[in-house]
């Protein structure tokens, strides 16, 4: 399918939570494995990163975050041979690959 966003896994771990409810909803309970399951649907039909609004997405570390649910965040970079890029930062708007890094509970601030 041309013009969506293409996902690839830091490991077969993330893969695994991400792609098999079952063992998303017993490591992380159902109703943020739920919400991960969105997200990455969300994340599957957007033509670039900009085009997701769902989910609070913002940028973190030279990544970005995006929320799930009961404090938990999904953590995703983009993965092109050469990022797009303004001025050194990440242009989102052209982030058609990305690679899931992890999904983590929300610190605290």
């Amino acid at each position: 399918m041309f013009g969506l966003v293409e996902i690839a896994f830091d490991s077969l771990a993330v893969r695994t939570l991400c792609e098999d409810a079952l063992y998303a909803s017993s490591e992380l309970g159902p109703k943020v494995a739920d919400s991960l399951r969105r997200r990455i649907a969300d994340l599957r039909a957007a033509t670039t990163v900009s085009d997701l609004l769902i989910g609070r997405p913002r940028p973190i570390e030279g990544n970005m975050m995006m929320d799930l649910s009961d404090g938990y965040t999904l953590i995703f970079g983009a993965n092109h041979v050469r990022n797009p890029a303004v001025d050194n930062e990440i242009a989102w708007d052209k982030v058609s690959r990305v690679k899931i890094l992890g999904i983590q509970m929300q610190e605290a601030a």
